[in-house]
C-alpha cells in the first residue's frame, strides 16, 4: 500500500472523529459547532496541496483515486463534510 492511501485513509479518521465527537453534544451547542468547524478548517486547510499534487503529479490518478474513494466512504457516513469540500475537488 502507498503512502498516499494511508494519507487519505487519515484524513478520513480524522474528519469521522470530528464529527463523532461533535454528534456527542447538541447541534445548537458551540461543542458541536466547533467539532465540525475543526474538520471543515482541516478540509479546507489541505485542498490546495490536494489540488496542486492532482495538477503536478505523475501519480494523479492516484490521487484521484484515493481522494474519491475517502469522499464516498465519508459520504456513506453521512459526512457533512463531503458537501462542503466536494466543489473544492
Amino acid at each position: 500500500m502507498s503512502s498516499l492511501y494511508h494519507a487519505f485513509l487519515l484524513c478520513q479518521v480524522w474528519t469521522v472523529y470530528c464529527e463523532s465527537a461533535g454528534s456527542l453534544h447538541p447541534v445548537n451547542s458551540n461543542a458541536h459547532r466547533a467539532a465540525n468547524a475543526t474538520a471543515l478548517e482541516f478540509w479546507l486547510k489541505i485542498a490546495p496541496t490536494i489540488t496542486h499534487f492532482l495538477s503536478v503529479s505523475e501519480d494523479a490518478a492516484a490521487i484521484n483515486g484515493h481522494l474519491l474513494t475517502v469522499l464516498e466512504e465519508l459520504k456513506e457516513c453521512r459526512s457533512i463534510i463531503v458537501d462542503k469540500v466536494g466543489p473544492l475537488f
